[in-house]
């Protein structure tokens, strides 16, 4: 079973991840990105970078490499609200060009404030996008922390022993080894040595051995 540091070692080294570096890396990662953008045609607006959502799929893929369903659901809950933030700041960013072309001449030299008194004095768009961009990265952050759980509870589980293709052997315990030569009941007790009385004999002798009790 993982340790608490183990686990808290594997997310802190999952936020410093660069991405798969080798073909084969890649390739895996690539198709992970298929799985996890399965509606990614959806995702993406015109004037938007298709291979800029699937490269976002694949690096929070190659990160925290999930597995099952639940763990797949919550990346792509992450990607899609990390991909609406970016989505609201271009919009933010369209919506303030467009109000500079239409700015007098005279109000060009404070161009930013002046675009944002008129947008306050009337349908406020910009303080509408930046509440949205506001939800989306509370939505990030909250599937970002729901996966993480996620990630803590499968490594403290440990892998599954049955999974093991090659167990190791069990070492015998010394301690209950039995160290004495197997038992052979054609072979006949051998002769008492001592018989009660004998010179030889002592009153513990009558104890342990059976010979001398007249037993055998």
């Amino acid at each position: 079973m993982a340790t608490t540091a183990q686990i808290n070692a594997a997310i802190a080294n999952s936020q410093h991840s660069t991405g798969p570096r080798t073909p084969e890396g890649n390739a895996a990662s690539s198709r992970n990105s298929l799985k996890l953008g399965i509606f990614a045609q959806a995702e993406i607006l015109p004037g938007e970078d298709p291979d800029a959502f699937a490269q976002l799929a694949r690096d929070f893929a190659e990160t925290y490499q999930p597995q099952g369903p639940v763990e797949i659901m919550l990346l792509n809950d992450l990607v899609r609200a990390l991909w609406l933030e970016r989505r609201y700041a271009r919009i933010e960013t369209e919506v303030i060009n467009i109000r500079f072309a239409a700015l007098a001449p005279e109000d060009r030299a404070n161009a930013l404030g002046a675009i944002f008194i008129q947008d306050a004095e009337g349908a406020n768009v910009l303080q509408k996008i930046e509440r949205r961009r506001a939800a989306v990265r509370r939505q990030a952050e909250r599937a970002r922390k729901q996966l993480e759980d996620r990630l803590t509870e499968r490594l403290a589980l440990g892998p599954d022993p049955a999974s093991d293709p090659d167990p190791a052997p069990a070492t015998p315990n010394p301690v209950t080894a039995i160290l004495a030569g197997p038992v052979r009941f054609d072979t006949p007790a051998p002769a008492c040595t001592l018989h009660p009385g004998s010179p030889q004999s002592s009153p513990r002798d009558l104890r342990v051995s059976p010979c001398l009790r007249g037993e055998l």
